[in-house]
């Protein structure tokens, strides 16, 4: 009996729920309504803006990679190529927040490396026996000043990926140290090199837990000895006197007698002339010469 009472009550409640359930529904049919509708639209938003801000994240990532590929495919195929600075100054105008600031990173490393490219070409002129004017023409500065006013932006730039600013000053230092490697005297040499000590010490003492504090303080410690002040002033002297080969690049390697090709010229060759390997030596006698090797006797 207690059993079917208890059965009994719980039906009768969940009656007495249902009925003013419905009740409260009838009254109040439109607020209810109303509210499903603005619950299933914030849940729209929600989800349709997520989607969005991932698409948008994951958009950028991909066209960095696109745009990095393509900066630096042509470095497999030649010895010389560098990342192209056009490509990272494109990829900048795509990107917001730290990724604009990564790829600002980036466009200011390949001016750096353009720089570094060009002392190479100059040094490697220098010891080529013909001049390549455009070459010896070349001027570093340009790139490595392009990085610089690169790198000071993104190190003025405010984020919370601090990691971005400090290596930024880190390549703010390597960029100073380059310049003062080509420095026009004693006196820029000096200069350029203040700058650099500057830049490792403000990264140092800023961003102490960044991975590019370490290289940072190394580099500081390196170039506050003499020893590396005269070497950089060595190397930059080098540099800006660095000889100029006498012969031009588009001189024609033939004699002045063989500016023309005619085969009735004599004078630059006898079409009827034989050459010999050995001219000094008679040749031995075909049926002289020993065989290679000889085949095994067959039994």
């Amino acid at each position: 009996m207690k059993k079917n009472t208890k059965r009994e009550l719980e039906k009768n409640s969940l009656e007495h729920l249902i009925i003013r359930g419905k009740e409260y529904y009838l009254k109040n049919k439109e607020r209810i309504w109303q509210g499903g509708l603005i619950i299933i639209l914030l849940i729209l938003i929600v989800v349709f803006g997520s989607r969005w801000l991932n698409n948008r994240k994951s958009g950028s990532g991909l066209l960095m990679d696109e745009a990095y590929y393509t900066a630096t495919a042509n470095l497999f195929s030649d010895d010389d190529a560098t990342p192209a600075p056009a490509v990272y100054a494109e990829l900048v105008k795509h990107c917001k927040n730290n990724d604009a600031l990564v790829a600002e990173l980036s466009l200011g490393e390949s001016y750096m490396k353009t720089g570094v490219a060009d002392i190479q070409r100059k040094i490697r002129n220098s010891q080529a026996t013909t001049n390549d004017e455009a070459v010896a023409a070349l001027d570093p500065r340009v790139n490595f000043n392009q990085a610089l006013d690169v790198f000071k932006k993104v190190a003025g730039t405010k984020t919370d990926f601090t990691d971005l600013t400090a290596r930024a000053l880190y390549d703010m230092g390597i960029t100073q140290e380059n310049l003062a490697s080509i420095a026009a005297d004693a006196a820029a040499v000096d200069s350029a090199l203040s700058e650099a000590r500057e830049s490792y010490s403000k990264l140092v003492e800023q961003y102490p837990a960044s991975p590019y504090a370490p290289p940072a303080q190394h580099r500081l410690g390196s170039l506050k000895r003499s020893i590396a002040v005269e070497y950089y002033k060595n190397i930059a002297d080098k540099f800006i006197h660095l000889p100029i080969p006498d012969g031009k690049a588009d001189e024609s390697i033939l004699s002045p007698e063989a500016s023309e090709l005619n085969p009735e010229n004599t004078a630059v060759f006898d079409k009827n002339q034989e050459f010999e390997l050995n001219q000094d030596e008679e040749a031995a006698p075909a049926e002289e010469a020993a065989p290679a090797a000889e085949a095994a006797p067959v039994e």
